[in-house]
């Protein structure tokens, strides 16, 4: 079943976090011209030794040119930066902020020789007092009338992107809580995915569904640590050097986590099995990195996995498109995935280049690694809440189908019962007639009158099926005619078995009655032939036909009364249940189908009858209302 959704949900969901991504560049461009202000100019040099100390950095002269922002990649040495400071304003007492990260760097030392300050900050070690406890590594110095040279040491495990920045201090703040602000948003955004995907899993078990919360319960947990949340909230409570290493643990559990849900996702369009295991095979190397990192090799576990990245995201987009040509049919089509997966693949691939330093001068690449946040999560959540709607949706068609065959195959089931049941009682009811027609032939005592009733008992059985066939086809309705139901009442007791033996009770003159005549004998005839059959002789049948107000509506009343033994008397629940017929009626012949019929005939004339049992009497009340409340039809 092809299910259709709005096409343009996906690409307007594209362009407007793509939008978002160029605001947070802009907000970018925006730091570095407040930055400008303050500083002259920055420049870098590497100690490959890494044991440099202050005054050896003062006295290089191959200081490189740096501009703004610069990739180092993944080494052992020591970056140190220098900042030339602009003297600040005579009139201007305001300290001076510098910030400098990103918050993954292990540790981060900043110089100020002139004012005789050393300041330690980094994902290794505690805040310290000095540090702001922002998200970004950011100090107070002060502002002096005079230009002065900075020098920032990093040195760290991971890859080595710099930036360091100098504001006034009020300018600082609101910069640094802006940016804290909208990293806490969308942390919490992830937080609140990985929520819903939970959510959803534990309703409907769905597998890709399990996947994504697998994926986005670790893109939440290396988020914290990345942003810096981390750092700022467990820094003081753990070990130095065990947040760094639970970042870095993460990174592989990270891609792995994608990659398996990515090949999950795809494997529902039927892609390549061979490419398919080929992303099996990769996710399986991305969760073994870990040990590397145990066994000591920390730094080039990160590396391998930035050197791996681009590798993985290439696989998963050429897989979804060896998919483009399936025949099944998703509702998500397969082009709309091979699209995202190449914005997705394209934004991904920068941080791992930047972090081997293959892009060395970029600023605005630092914003690409929330495209994951951004693309993966909130676009493949809204991919997946489309998946999961339209997947609700075709499973209750399926339920109602299957709801609806179900029904079906009972109703063909009753009414293969039904004719079974008929079948075996016609079989045996037209028997016992017969069987009597031919002992009295045999013993000679073969009489009109016997062979009447004979036919009589054939034809009332006969009668009597088609007639609750007619019922349980909802065939029969009542014709609206003016009757005399004493008449009626009285022509019953004539034709019944033992008519000597009725009591009946009548109002003088015609009793007016508007309803069906036809309906009326048949239902007064099967009451009297029971009463006659199944009463105790010599007791005798009591007939009762009186004027009755039933809900302040005008109609008649007729009660049928015959005298039983207790021990024979039927279930009430079950009276007039098809084909139902009690311990003693067993013994005789007879349809199971009179009271059956009765009770539907009275329901059509949208009457009422009850039946009661007391002092071994049983009694059958039967309410009719005077006027017809159906619609009028001719006899």
């Amino acid at each position: 079943m092809r299910i259709q959704i709005d096409q343009t949900i996906f690409f307007r969901a594209v362009l407007i976090w793509a939008l978002l991504f160029l605001q947070a560049c802009s907000g970018v461009a925006d730091r570095s011209n407040d930055k400008i202000e303050l500083i002259e100019s920055t420049s870098w040099w590497v100690d490959k030794s890494g044991q440099a100390q202050l005054h050896e950095v003062m006295a290089v002269t191959d200081w490189q040119e740096f501009k703004n922002w610069k990739s180092f990649g993944f080494g052992s040495e020591a970056i140190w930066l220098r900042v030339k400071l602009k003297a600040a304003q005579e009139a201007s007492s305001e300290p001076w902020v510098v910030s400098a990260g990103p918050v993954f760097l292990d540790h981060l030392t900043i110089f100020d020789p002139t004012a005789n300050l050393v300041l330690r900050g980094g994902d290794a070690i505690a805040p310290t007092n000095e540090d702001f406890q922002s998200l970004d590594f950011s100090f107070q110095i002060p502002a002096l009338a005079h230009e002065r040279d900075l020098f920032v040491r990093v040195e760290s495990m991971s890859s080595r992107p710099i930036f360091v920045a100098v504001q006034p201090f009020h300018t600082a703040m609101s910069t640094l809580l802006m940016k804290d602000f909208l990293w806490a948003v969308l942390w919490t955004t992830s937080f609140i995915l990985t929520l819903w995907a939970a959510m959803q899993w534990w309703h409907n078990h769905d597998k890709v569904i399990g996947f994504y919360a697998i994926k986005q319960t670790v893109t939440t947990v290396w988020l914290f640590f990345f942003l810096g949340f981390g750092r700022v909230f467990l820094g003081p409570w753990l070990e130095p050097g065990v947040g760094t290493a639970i970042a870095a643990v993460l990174v592989p559990c990270l891609f792995a986590s994608i990659l398996i849900f990515i090949s999950i996702l795809i494997e529902t369009y039927r892609p390549s099995k061979f490419l398919l295991k080929l992303c099996n095979v990769l996710s399986a190397v991305f969760l073994l990195l870990p040990c590397v990192h145990f066994l000591g090799f920390t730094r080039e576990m990160l590396k391998l996995c930035s050197m791996l990245a681009p590798l993985a995201l290439l696989l998963m987009f050429v897989t979804a498109l060896s998919a483009v040509r399936s025949p099944v049919k998703n509702p998500i089509k397969i082009e709309y995935l091979v699209l995202y997966l190449l914005v997705y693949g394209f934004f991904n691939a920068l941080p791992p280049t930047k972090n081997l330093g293959l892009i060395e001068e970029l600023p605005y690449i630092l914003m690409s690694n929330l495209m994951h946040l951004l693309l993966d999560s909130t676009i493949m959540f809204a991919l997946l809440y489309i998946r999961a709607r339209a997947l609700q949706r075709a499973q209750h068609e399926l339920s109602l189908k299957l709801e609806s065959s179900t029904l079906r195959i009972q109703a063909e089931q009753r009414l293969r019962e039904d004719q079974s049941k008929l079948f075996s009682m016609l079989a045996h009811e037209i028997k016992t007639p017969l069987a009597t027609l031919s002992m009295w032939m045999e013993t000679g005592t073969l009489s009109p009158s016997k062979i009447s009733r004979s036919i009589s008992d054939m034809n009332l059985i006969l009668e009597r099926s088609v007639q609750s066939g007619q019922l349980a086809d909802q065939s029969l309705q009542p014709a609206t005619e003016r009757l005399d139901a004493t008449a009626i009442t009285q022509a019953c007791v004539r034709w019944c078995r033992t008519p000597d033996i009725v009591d009946g009770v009548c109002p003088e003159g015609p009793a007016c009655l508007t309803g069906d005549a036809h309906m009326l004998q048949i239902v007064l005839s099967n009451l009297l032939d029971n009463a006659c059959k199944y009463g105790q002789p010599p007791k005798r049948i009591s007939l009762e036909l009186t004027p009755w107000l039933l809900n302040e509506r005008p109609g008649w009343r007729w009660r049928i009364s015959n005298s039983i033994n207790p021990g024979d008397a039927p279930e009430a629940n079950r009276l007039f249940e098809k084909y139902y017929r009690s311990p003693q009626a067993r013994r005789q012949s007879g349809s199971g189908l009179g009271l059956f019929l009765v009770k539907g005939l009275v329901d059509l004339m949208q009457g009422t009858i009850t039946y009661e049992l007391k002092d071994e009497r049983v009694t059958f009340e039967i309410w009719l209302p005077s006027q017809a409340p159906w619609p009028r039809i001719s006899p």
